[in-house]
C-alpha cells in the first residue's frame, strides 16, 4: 500500500483587511474642496480629511495539496503556499470532513501526506532549489507528530532527505501493518542518485537500503507492499545504464535488506538498445501471487507468482490504459480507465474484457480512495462530475464546483477531488495556470469551509472591468465578480489555462448585469473568451487563435476591437464582426509590441492605440492609422483613455509622464510634469464626469477633478499598480498586491 495525496489543489477565501489612513496635505484639500460648478468640475462638498484604501478581500486561498487521513476520514489536512509572501504559508487541518479548518501551523506549507499506520503523524514535502545539482528543484521531506502543529525537517546521517519534485507522495511508503517502518524513495543533499532509505523508528533515523549495482534515477519511484507479507515490498523506479535505460520493478522479501530484478518480461529490446516499462501503477492483490501493473505506454501486465518469474501483457491495445482499478472486494475484477475516455471490466483478471457503459466520454479519472470499489469521473469538458462505488456499474451524478476540477498530472488527467466521508467531498482547482481554489460540499451544496476567511492570501490581480455598479476581476487566471451587495464570488471558467497576466474587458452594460465579458490570455496561446451571462456559459471566441489582450467594443453594432498576436513579439489590432469573422485592422501601424487600446462610446470607430514609437490614431475603424504624434511625449506610451463623453479628449501615460490632448490628438500638452514626468504608469476617467482623471505615480494614485488642473496625492497602493477604475464614485486599484478601494476619497464626486 502507498500513502496517497491529491497534490494540486483549488484556494479558499482570505479576509483580513488591510486599511491605512492617509496624511492628505491641507493645500490639496482646499484645491479639491474650490473645485465646484461646470466645466467638468465637481459640485462643491465636503472632503473627507482622512480618506483611506481598504483591501477588497477576494475569495482566496493559496492551497496546493489536500489530503485526507486514511485513519479518520473526518481529518482533512491543507497547505496553503504563497510564494512571494511567506508569512501567508500555513497548514491547515479539519475535524470534521472538511466542514471547517483551523490553522495549525503558519509561516510553512507543504505537500501533505498523513501516515497510514499512525493518526498523529503527517508527512509534508516543499519544494526547494536543488543547488547540489545545479539545476531545477527537489522536494524537502518533513514530519509532524502531532498533528500537523509543530514540524521537523528528515535528516540521514546529518543530510537533509530530498524527494523528487514531481510526485514527492509516490516516494513515501508504509505497510499499513508496520506502525514505524517507513520507506523512503529520494535522495540526501550531496546525493545525485535515487536511494532507499528505511525507517524502524517513526522517522527518527533512517538507513541506506538501495540495491546495490543499480544507479537508480532521481525520477519519481514507489512502493507497493504485499497485504499477506508485512516484509515483502517491491520498489518500482527508473535507471540509467550504458546499455539503455527505462523502468526496473525490484522485489525484497525481507524487508529491504536485499533485493532482487521482479521485471522478467517487462524489458522490450531494440536496436538502440533496452527499454524497460515502467509500471506507473501496481497492485499487490489479495490473491496469492497475483500482482498488476500499467506502464507508462498505457500497457496494463500481470504477473501470477509474485514478481519472481514472468510479466504478461493483458489483451488490451498498446497504449490504451490510464488506469486501473482492484478491489480486495473483488479479487478476480479489474477495471481499465482508457485514455481515449472509455472503460473496461475483466471479471477473470484480465482474460476477458466487455466495455462498461458510462455517462459520458470520460475527460478525467481519479480513484475514490475512501473506497476500493469507487471512482471519480468528469464527461467531456468537465461538464458533469459522477461518482461509483461499483466498480463502474453505476454513477451517481454529483453537485460540480463553480471552477474546473480536473488537472493535468505527470501520469494523466485526473479529478481533483477527495471524498472525505460518504457524504462530504473536497473539491479544489488545479494551481497550473489559475489560481487554486478550496471549497467542500456539504447538504448538496459547495462552498467555502468555515474558518478560511480568517486568513487572507496577497496575490496579484492582473485586470478589472466594470459593469454598471460591479466589477469582476482577474487575478492569477481566476476570475471573480461583485453582487449588488459588494460580496465577491468565483466565476466559473471553461477548461482552459488562464495566465497570471489576463485582460478582462467589458462592453460597458451599464443596466448593472454581466452582459459581454471577454478575456484575454497570454498563456500557451488559448482562445479569446466571452460570456454574455456572468460567467454560467463561456464560449472560444473563433475571431483569433492566439495571445490577445484587451479589447474595446461599439456595443450598438456589435463590433468589437482587440489586440492580439501569435508570438508576443507583433501585436496587430483585429476588428471583430458579429457574424465571428475578423478582419486585421493594423494598416500604418508599426510593428512591434501594442501597450494600449482605447475608444469612446462617443465616437466607437475613433481608435486610439499606445505604442513604443508614441500614439497612433484611427477615425475609421482600423481600416487606416496615422501618427498622433506628440512631440518629445512620442515615447513609449503604456497607457491611453478617452473621455466616455468626449472622443476628442484623450490622456496618455508613458515613460516621459502624463499628456492630454482635448482635439483627438492633433496637439499634446504634458500635465503636472513635476508628479508624473517620467515613469509609465496607468490612469483611469470618470465613466459619466468629465475633467475626472486618476493616475497612478510612484509616489501613490493621483487625483484631479478639473481635467488636470489641480492634483491631490490620495496616497494608495504606490507598486505594482496595473489598472485603475473608477465606479460608483469609488477608486478601484488592480496591484501586485490585490485589489483596493477608496471610496470614502470618492464621495465628493
Amino acid at each position: 500500500m502507498r500513502i496517497k495525496a491529491a497534490n494540486d489543489t483549488g484556494a479558499s477565501q482570505g479576509s483580513a483587511v488591510k486599511r491605512w489612513s492617509l496624511k492628505v496635505l491641507l493645500l490639496g484639500l482646499v484645491l479639491l474642496s474650490a473645485c465646484s460648478g461646470g466645466g467638468g468640475g465637481v459640485q462643491g462638498s465636503a472632503v473627507p480629511l482622512a480618506p483611506s484604501w481598504a483591501a477588497v478581500d477576494l475569495p482566496i486561498n493559496l492551497i496546493e495539496s489536500v489530503a485526507v487521513s486514511p485513519l479518520d476520514r473526518r481529518v482533512v489536512y491543507a497547505g496553503q503556499r504563497n510564494p512571494s509572501v511567506n508569512a501567508e504559508h500555513a497548514v491547515w487541518r479539519s475535524d470534521d470532513g472538511g466542514e471547517s479548518f483551523k490553522v495549525v501551523a503558519q509561516g510553512m506549507s507543504f505537500h501533505l501526506f498523513p501516515s497510514p499506520t499512525d493518526p498523529d503523524r503527517v508527512f509534508g514535502t516543499v519544494s526547494e532549489p536543488d543547488s547540489y545539482a545545479g539545476f531545477g528543484s527537489a522536494q524537502a521531506l518533513y514530519v509532524s507528530r502531532d498533528r500537523g502543529l509543530n514540524w521537523l525537517p528528515v535528516f540521514k546521517a546529518g543530510k537533509r532527505v530530498l524527494l523528487n519534485d514531481l510526485n514527492p507522495g509516490s516516494g513515501i511508503g508504509q505497510h499499513p501493518s508496520q506502525r514505524d517502518t517507513i520507506y523512503v524513495f529520494g535522495r540526501t543533499r550531496d546525493g545525485l542518485d535515487g536511494a532507499v532509505l528505511k525507517s524502524i523508528d517513526g522517522g527518527a533515523s533512517w538507513a541506506d537500503t538501495s540495491p546495490p549495482g543499480i544507479v537508480l534515477s532521481r525520477d519519481p519511484g514507489y512502493f507497493a507492499f504485499d497485504p499477506l507479507h508485512a516484509e515483502t515490498v517491491f520498489l518500482s523506479a527508473r535507471y540509467t545504464a550504458a546499455d539503455g535505460s527505462g523502468g526496473v520493478l525490484l522485489r525484497s522479501v525481507d524487508g529491504g535488506k536485499s533485493w532482487q530484478a521482479a521485471d522478467a518480461g517487462l524489458v522490450v529490446r531494440s536496436s538502440e538498445g533496452s527499454m524497460a516499462h515502467y509500471l506507473n501503477e501496481l497492485f499487490v492483490t489479495t490473491v496469492p501471487g497475483v500482482l498488476v501493473g500499467v506502464s507508462d505506454f498505457g500497457q496494463l501486465w500481470i504477473n501470477s507468482d509474485g514478481g519472481a518469474g514472468t510479466w504478461r501483457a493483458l489483451p488490451l491495445p498498446l497504449g490504451s490504459v490510464d488506469q486501473f482499478l482492484w478491489s480486495a472486494r473483488l479479487p478476480n475484477t479489474l477495471v481499465v480507465l482508457n485514455r481515449d475516455g472509455t472503460m473496461q471490466r475483466s471479471d477473470d483478471l484480465g482474460s476477458n474484457w466487455q466495455p462498461v457503459v458510462t455517462p459520458g466520454k470520460i475527460s478525467a479519472s481519479s480513484l475514490d480512495d475512501s473506497d476500493p470499489s469507487g471512482i471519480l469521473i468528469t464527461t467531456s469538458g468537465d461538464e458533469a462530475l459522477y461518482r461509483s462505488v461499483d466498480a463502474g456499474q453505476t454513477w451517481l451524478l454529483l453537485p460540480k464546483p463553480l471552477f474546473p476540477v480536473s488537472y493535468n498530472s505527470n501520469v494523466g488527467r485526473r479529478v481533483a477531488v477527495s471524498v472525505a466521508t460518504p457524504d462530504r467531498l473536497i473539491g479544489f482547482r488545479a494551481g497550473y495556470g489559475s489560481l487554486p481554489r478550496l471549497e467542500v460540499l456539504v447538504e448538496g451544496q459547495w462552498q467555502m469551509p468555515r474558518g478560511m476567511a480568517a486568513f487572507r492570501s496577497t496575490v496579484a490581480v492582473s485586470s478589472i472591468a466594470a459593469f454598471g455598479k460591479r466589477l469582476a476581476a482577474a487575478a492569477n487566471g481566476s476570475l471573480f465578480q461583485q453582487d449588488m451587495q459588494g460580496g465577491w464570488s468565483p466565476v466559473s471558467l471553461p477548461e482552459s489555462n488562464w495566465s497570471e497576466g489576463a485582460r478582462l474587458s467589458s462592453d460597458g452594460d451599464l443596466r448593472g448585469i454581466y452582459g459581454g465579458l471577454y478575456l484575454g490570455t497570454h498563456f500557451f496561446g488559448t482562445l479569446f473568451q466571452g460570456t454574455a451571462d456572468g460567467g454560467v456559459h463561456w464560449a472560444a471566441d473563433s475571431h483569433f487563435n492566439g495571445y490577445s489582450g484587451e479589447a474595446v467594443f461599439d456595443t450598438p453594432t456589435g463590433r468589437f476591437w482587440y489586440l492580439s498576436t501569435s508570438n508576443k513579439a507583433s501585436y496587430q489590432v483585429s476588428l471583430a464582426q458579429p457574424d465571428g469573422s475578423s478582419i486585421n485592422a493594423s494598416a500604418g501601424l508599426p510593428t512591434g509590441s501594442l501597450n494600449a487600446l482605447a475608444n469612446s462610446p462617443q465616437a466607437p470607430s475613433r481608435l486610439y492605440v499606445g505604442t513604443p514609437q508614441g500614439v497612433y490614431r484611427s477615425t475609421d475603424g482600423g481600416t487606416l492609422w496615422t501618427p498622433a504624434f506628440t512631440g518629445n511625449l512620442g515615447s513609449p506610451v503604456s497607457a491611453i483613455a478617452v473621455d466616455p463623453k468626449d472622443a476628442m479628449t484623450v490622456w496618455t501615460h508613458g515613460a516621459n509622464g502624463l499628456a492630454h490632448s482635448n482635439d483627438g490628438g492633433d496637439h499634446w500638452v504634458a500635465v503636472a510634469p513635476e508628479h508624473f514626468a517620467s515613469g509609465a504608469g496607468t490612469l483611469a476617467l470618470h465613466p459619466s464626469r468629465s475633467g475626472v482623471v486618476v493616475v497612478s505615480a510612484a509616489d501613490g494614485i493621483w487625483l484631479s477633478v478639473d481635467a488636470g488642473a489641480k492634483w491631490l496625492n490620495v496616497g494608495g497602493p504606490v507598486k505594482g499598480v496595473r489598472q485603475l477604475m473608477i465606479v460608483d464614485d469609488a477608486i478601484n486599484a488592480a496591484t501586485d498586491s490585490g485589489l483596493f478601494r477608496c471610496a470614502s476619497l470618492c464621495q465628493p464626486l
